[in-house]
């Protein structure tokens, strides 16, 4: 069956958060691994003006306290201190409990939610049936049972037109029966409109990758379901449990602090206790952000910490596999060209990369890789197909946000080098040249680097077409697929 419009819409779009999402932990584990020279000029500024203002803030507090004795005072605020830290610490962990726990119920409820959805989709496929919330929590069997739905009786192949003799083409204009909860024209088309093997259930059967079994896609999908729902029930569990047990620990440093703070203003007799309280509070904020500004020097300094690294590399080889795993999904549904259901029938694919692909955070090596990811997944795709392929240069940015524009024509350049030669295989749309050149003929530059031409930019800092840049490109586009057409 081929997919539809929606179905691919939202395999692209899983392929593309799969992309960003694993492009932000390659950047987080850069920058873990290898700071900038900028990253540890700005924490080394930090660290003098907060060693200057402890020193200045302790001064004044000793100042303040006056007489008692040096030892006893210096015991009492050893106290403060420690208990001070302990404080620090204990809120830094309830804000880390906070943010990973929001993380982890965020990630299981779009699971739950996308199972949900997908759930209500096969039901929606095969019956043409619109889930309401309530029905979204019961499992099929239930809900046919509910509606009188016998999946033997509605998908029987002995419906098929063909099986039924010319005298029955009349059954081509039934229409939807609005006394029964499903869709009888959705049934209608794929009995008879569906080229393979369709069975309404296969229990203790082998089901080959031709047939589709419509009891299995409805069992597998409330089972994910139900899966994705037992995960978000235990996630949020024990979300409460760690939040309350970091809270906790709060509530017990601050009430150490507080004793402290009374011994220390004991000693000092009751004397400007008010004075002697605001200071230590100036101290305690002092002395934690020299001790934080000094932690974030050793960290940029030194060798980072293995179990971060560890931590980091597993989430860039999970962004990695999910990205594959999107993409594979897409490829399935879409067929490879080539082969399959849909690949016999192609003459010309082509591939395009965003403006947000292609940033000038991409160093020269992995743009070279980049660049051999691409001819190896393009030679994947027409070896041995009879059909062509065209390529894209990747859109521009419009001025004066230019700073990506660079790493973008470089692999358009690329592209044309490899792709656009006399004797090539395919095409190359050059849709940079169409976008920085203006109706003069003249190109668009900033510093030297190709812009979107103002005449054809949607919008300042918007790297868009308007509706003029877009029919120019369309037509160039239309052309483009002429020239590119089978011979």
């Amino acid at each position: 069956m081929k997919p539809t419009a929606q179905d691919v819409a939202q395999a692209e779009a899983a392929v593309a958060g799969a992309k960003l999402a694993l492009k932000t932990q390659e950047d987080a584990l850069a920058k873990l691994v290898t700071p900038t020279a900028q990253d540890i000029a700005e924490v080394e500024a930090a660290v003098a003006p907060a060693s200057l203002t402890l020193k200045n803030l302790t001064d004044a507090l000793d100042l303040a306290k006056g007489g008692p004795a040096q030892a006893d005072v210096a015991k009492a605020q050893l106290a403060v201190d420690v208990a001070g830290t302990a404080l620090d610490g204990a809120r830094a962990d309830l804000l880390l409990a906070r943010k990973e726990w929001d993380a982890k119920t965020k990630t299981a409820q779009d699971a739950f939610d996308s199972n949900l959805n997908s759930y209500k989709e096969v039901f929606r496929k095969w019956l043409g049936i619109e889930l309401s919330a309530k029905e979204g929590k019961l499992d099929p069997a239930t809900l046919l049972k509910s509606w009188g739905a016998d999946l033997t009786s509605l998908f029987d192949s002995g419906l098929r037109l063909q099986n039924l003799g010319a005298t029955h083409l009349s059954a081509w204009g039934t229409p939807d029966d609005p006394a029964t909860r499903w869709n009888e024209v959705t049934v209608f088309l794929w009995l008879n409109f569906f080229p393979f093997t369709l069975v309404p259930t296969c229990e203790n059967r082998v089901v080959s990758p031709q047939t589709l079994c419509v009891k299995k896609e409805l069992d597998d999908a409330w089972n994910a379901h139900q899966s994705a729902k037992d995960n978000l029930e235990t996630v949020q569990t024990q979300a409460a449990k760690a939040l309350a047990n970091a809270d906790t620990s709060v509530r017990r440093s601050e009430d150490g602090l507080a004793g402290a703070r009374d011994a220390l203003a004991k000693l000092n007799g009751g004397v400007a206790l008010v004075e002697v309280e605001a200071k230590d509070k100036q101290v305690a904020l002092a002395r934690a952000n020299l001790a934080k500004a000094q932690e974030d020097l050793a960290k940029l300094m030194g060798k980072p910490d293995q179990v971060d690294v560890d931590a980091k590399e597993k989430q860039v080889a999970v962004a990695r596999a999910s990205l594959a795993k999107a993409q594979d999904d897409l490829a399935k549904l879409v067929g490879k060209p080539g082969s399959g259901l849909l690949g016999d029938r192609l003459e010309l694919v082509g591939s395009k990369f965003c403006f947000e692909d292609i940033k000038n955070t991409v160093t020269p090596a992995r743009l070279s890789a980049l660049e051999s990811k691409y001819a190896k997944t393009v030679g994947d795709i027409t070896t041995g197909a009879t059909l062509r392929f065209f390529h894209v240069t990747p859109p521009l940015w419009a001025a004066p946000e230019v700073d990506n524009n660079p790493n973008l024509i470089a692999f358009g350049d690329w592209l044309k080098s490899s792709y656009g030669q006399a004797g090539a295989s395919g095409v190359v749309f050059d849709l940079q040249a169409i976008e920085s050149t203006d109706s003069s003929g003249n190109p668009c530059l900033q510093g030297g680097v190709r812009v979107i031409c103002s005449e054809w930019a949607n919008a300042p800092l918007d790297p868009h077409l308007n509706d003029v840049g877009a029919e120019r490109a369309a037509k160039a586009f239309l052309y483009m697929l002429h020239v590119a057409r089978k011979p």
